[in-house]
This record gives structure tokens, sequence and C-alpha cells, in this order.
């Protein structure tokens, strides 16, 4: 099997530290606010990397 070009390893990366970050998130009745400031962090990142995704994409579509 080929291994994976840089850019899609760090993506992948990314992705392995959000989910162990979502596998961490829970509730904390001293400090509730955290979880939604993480919560929303985390939805920022996912956020972005599926931005990168699309924009690599079109790049391809368009030289390929």
């Amino acid at each position: 099997m080929a291994e994976p070009t840089a850019p899609f390893r760090r993506q992948a990366d990314t992705l392995d530290d959000l989910a162990r970050r979502v596998d961490r998130l829970s509730v904390s009745r001293h400090d509730p606010e955290a979880f939604f400031e993480e919560r929303s962090e985390i939805v920022a990142a996912l956020r972005k990397e599926a931005g990168k995704l699309r924009t690599s994409d079109r790049k391809e579509a368009r030289t390929g």
C-alpha cells in the first residue's frame, strides 16, 4: 500500500487529535461553560479541515 502524502498525513493527524478531544469532552459541574467552549473550538477545527479538503479537491479538479 502506498504511503499517504504529507498533506493527507497532516490532516489525518489533525482529525485524530480532534477525535481524542471529543473523546475526552465532558460537562463539568464546576465549569460547565468550558464544555461549550471546547465543543465550539472542535467544531471550528473540523469545519476548517473540511474547507481545506474542498479547496484541494477544487484545485485537483482544475488541474486533473
